[in-house]
């Protein structure tokens, strides 16, 4: 019987950690695949081509696809993300693939405020390019009878993007937004892949979309706590109401959007996936020492 779990983007920020969940469970073999790199791994994959995901995916049990593209580029979003989530998908089907996991984004859901809505209860309205690419490939993987993991906000060290741009808008604003009450369903990157292990691992697991965070959400004035703390020049002084935060940054479209991010309530319901027996903990979502340290060498630069 076939205990293989290929985890394709298995270098990146969310791959790295499903790999580490997997390679922790008995009995089970874990396949790291990476994109091809001339410098640093001239053999690995390539989504947009056909040929290369074929010859290295092999005959696994079950895929983890966790190589998206978040970049700004929106040729390569299409080419990666949707394109290359096809490829993917027939290389699975041509190797018999049981399971096909999608760690896809909470942002297909498209701009909040959402307060502790369900998979069932939110249409999908990507509200960029990037967005609507993962949205498609969710769909790709959903009609493949797929399971596909949406998480809001994933912090922890690799993380480039949440508490990078959150230190930055609050450096703009040099405040708070609204006292920084809004909040948000957020997920060490730890803990997601063990969530992602858990629904590519559990036997009863039912093909659909999943939510994924912790039980608490996160306010934001804790996640600028956390990026003030890795950062003292972030050091926000009173507060703005969210429409004079909006108003403040007209020009600047990049951290508008994080404003209306962070400044208002994104919170999901993980129903769902309590539902398929995982147990997430009861915590808030918390940084260590090791993920300060990473922060405050990844903002000093």
């Amino acid at each position: 019987m076939r205990s293989e779990i290929a985890v394709v983007g298995a270098n990146g920020f969310i791959g790295r950690r499903v790999s580490e969940s997997l390679g922790e469970r008995t009995g089970i073999t874990v396949a790291q695949h990476v994109r091809r790199h001339p410098d640093e791994s001239p053999t690995g994959f390539d989504l947009r081509e056909p040929s290369s995901v074929l010859a290295t995916l092999g005959r696994p049990l079950t895929v983890v696809h966790a190589a998206s593209y978040v970049g700004s580029d929106v040729s390569t979003a299409l080419e990666v993300n949707v394109i290359g989530t096809q490829n993917l998908l027939a290389a699975a089907r041509t190797a018999q693939v049981h399971r096909f996991v999608y760690v896809s984004t909470a942002a297909v859901y498209g701009r909040g405020p959402f307060h502790e809505r369900n998979e069932r209860s939110l249409a999908i309205a990507p509200a960029s390019v990037l967005s609507q690419t993962r949205a498609q490939a969710e769909q790709l993987v959903l009609d493949a009878g797929g399971i596909v993991v949406r998480p809001h906000l994933v912090v922890g060290a690799g993380d480039k993007w949440v508490l990078p741009t959150i230190a930055r808008l609050i450096k703009a604003l040099g405040s708070h937004i609204d006292e920084g009450i809004a909040l948000h369903s957020t997920i060490h990157v730890r803990e997601l892949g063990e969530v992602v292990a858990w629904l590519a691992t559990h036997p009863d697991i039912a093909p659909g979309a999943y939510n994924a965070s912790t039980k608490v959400p996160t306010s934001a004035r804790v996640l600028t706590k956390w990026a003030e703390t890795a950062d003292p020049s972030v050091s926000p002084a009173g507060s703005l109401s969210l429409s004079s935060a909006q108003s403040s940054l007209d020009e600047n479209a990049f951290l508008r959007n994080a404003v209306n991010l962070l400044g208002v309530h994104h919170t999901f319901d993980i129903s769902k996936l309590l539902a398929s027996g995982y147990e997430p903990p009861e915590s808030e979502t918390g940084l260590d020492r090791g993920d300060l340290a990473w922060y405050e060498r990844s903002l000093a630069h």
